[in-house]
């Protein structure tokens, strides 16, 4: 029997915080033997008939966002008007069995096999290439490799998180967001900052851009500090995000608890001097943003982070 202490349960995994010298433990390998040809995938994925939609919105959740829980799936198919959830065992186990998809838990070592209680993520397999580069953008079949899935649980987290507040983000204000790109570069002379998100919603016939980045308990203080330092203060001083937007956007810090907000923002106001940002926790999103607590930091008052309100998020 596994023990139950070397991975994270289901449980535990709701926090989106893992032991970040654990690793994958994966339901199947990734085995380009085992994929059937293009026309096949293909012509089985159409004959599902109504499950059809759900499958495309699923996969190309996963493409995008690379990793989704099960509860993330459940949400976006709600979201989309698509199914409660009913169906959707029965789907990812029949995407699991045609190498479509693949799972994994995390753990201290690798194991034989996924406990029933272990928190499971859930990403693309070879075989989703051919229906995704037919039915959603023609440079899947060239771009996705199984190695993109491969991640050490300190991203798995990230993204997962930044997926949470997509979704939180697109139940509320499913008419006026604009766009919403995950995991974007941008360029400040020779260096590339890498970003968790950048979104506009329009307020109105006003556009309003974000950036958003995920911070996690293993980014603060040093990588904080490092990061902020070298890519995120020139880019804001030296005016390298007007290569991008037309008006300096609102940076949103996504922290896990309000302990690390704090310290971020701080590390970031004084660095940067910038107070045109917004803080943030993985508990507030929990309820809903339009419903969630947005910070401001306030680095001559008596409390250094003070609850803003975040009109902008307020459900359409």
């Amino acid at each position: 029997m596994v023990d139950k202490k070397m991975y994270v349960t289901e449980e535990e995994g709701k926090a989106l915080s893992f032991p970040y010298d654990w690793r994958q433990t994966w339901h199947h390998p990734f085995e380009m033997n085992r994929v059937v040809n293009e026309a096949q995938t293909i012509k089985s994925f159409v004959a599902d008939g109504d499950e059809r939609q759900m499958g495309l919105e699923i996969l190309k959740l996963l493409l995008d966002y690379t990793f989704a829980t099960r509860d993330q799936l459940v949400r976006l198919l709600s979201i989309k008007g698509l199914d409660n959830g009913d169906r959707l065992d029965t789907l990812l186990q029949k995407y699991q069995d045609r190498r479509l998809i693949n799972k994994f838990a995390i753990s201290a070592f690798e194991m034989d096999y996924i406990p029933d209680d272990a928190f499971v993520v859930y990403c693309l397999d070879h075989g989703s290439r051919h229906i995704l580069s037919h039915m959603y953008r023609d440079d899947v079949a060239v771009t996705w490799k199984s190695t993109n899935a491969v991640r050490g649980p300190e991203l798995v987290a990230k993204y997962l998180a930044t997926n949470e507040f997509y979704l939180s983000l697109l139940a509320a204000k499913t008419q006026s967001l604009a766009y919403f790109e995950p995991t974007v570069n941008f360029t400040i002379r020779s260096r590339d900052i890498r970003v968790s998100a950048i979104f506009r919603i329009m307020n109105g016939a006003t556009p309003c851009d974000f950036v958003l980045e995920v911070v996690r308990a293993s980014d603060i203080p040093t990588n904080w500090r490092r990061k902020t330092n070298e890519q995120f203060a020139p880019f804001l001083l030296d005016k390298f995000w007007n290569r991008y937007f037309q008006i300096e956007p609102i940076f949103i810090f996504l922290a896990e608890n309000l302990q690390q907000a704090e310290e971020l923002a701080e590390i970031y106001y004084l660095r940067t001097e910038n107070n045109n940002f917004r803080v943030t926790t993985d508990s507030e999103l929990c309820s809903g943003i339009d419903k969630a607590k947005f910070y401001k930091y306030e680095p001559n008052g008596p409390e250094k982070l003070v609850a803003s309100s975040a009109k902008i998020f307020q459900k359409d």
